[in-house]
């Protein structure tokens, strides 16, 4: 593989280094730094800042692509890669195992009008049955490994050293903080579809 730049990509890049320039930039600002802290001391707009902040993070991986004889991948291509390659017939409920439009099945020495099973969605299972206790599992240890993700995080911010752009000074200020409740929201969300997606159709087929 190759690194493979759009034009697009490039610009979108390039808004990104200059958007980090101007934050350290900051440094040296002493007025302009306490302006922005004043802002996003704000909880509606420290908690927007985090979702934008989600939303670069998957625009950069979507701007980074790398060329193969095939075909040429961003990073969240090759991120999504198994989910992408799980591509029913039928279409299907989300989480489900079964097709949403009944079709001929052959089974028992006769062919009958039944929902057939999906390919992917579920296909590790072998009881129908045991699909509720799994999604649980596997949600409860994407939660955690989620809520990890997000108190190493927060403590490795809230040790940065004094006078950062908006820190809170202690540990629990941060933790109950707008923008860090978003942020452990969407660490969570991500946390539970990645333990899921490898298993199960999260949003259903088409």
């Amino acid at each position: 593989m190759m690194l493979y730049l759009y034009p697009t990509d490039w610009l979108f890049l390039a808004s990104v280094l200059a958007l980090l320039a101007y934050f350290f930039r900051l440094r040296h600002d002493r007025q302009m730094r306490e302006r922005w802290r004043q802002v996003l001391r704000t909880p509606v707009a420290g908690a927007a800042a985090v979702v934008i902040g989600v939303y670069f993070a998957i625009g950069i991986l979507d701007s980074i692509h790398f060329a193969n004889r095939a075909a040429r991948d961003s990073v969240l291509d090759l991120i999504l890669a198994t989910p992408k390659a799980h591509v029913e017939t039928s279409y299907s409920a989300p989480l489900a195992m079964f097709g949403f439009v009944k079709e001929s099945v052959a089974g028992a020495g006769s062919v009958q009008r039944d929902y057939p099973r999906l390919r992917f969605g579920g296909r590790h299972l072998s009881e129908p049955s045991k699909r509720a206790a799994d999604l649980v599992r596997r949600g409860v240890i994407g939660l955690a490994l989620g809520g990890m993700v997000w108190l190493a995080f927060i403590a490795l911010v809230n040790g940065w050293r004094r006078g950062a752009l908006c820190v809170p000074r202690t540990l629990r200020a941060s933790l109950r903080s707008g923008p860090s409740l978003v942020l452990g929201l969407s660490c969570a969300g991500i946390g539970v579809i990645g333990a899921l997606a490898p298993y199960y159709h999260i949003f259903g087929t088409d």
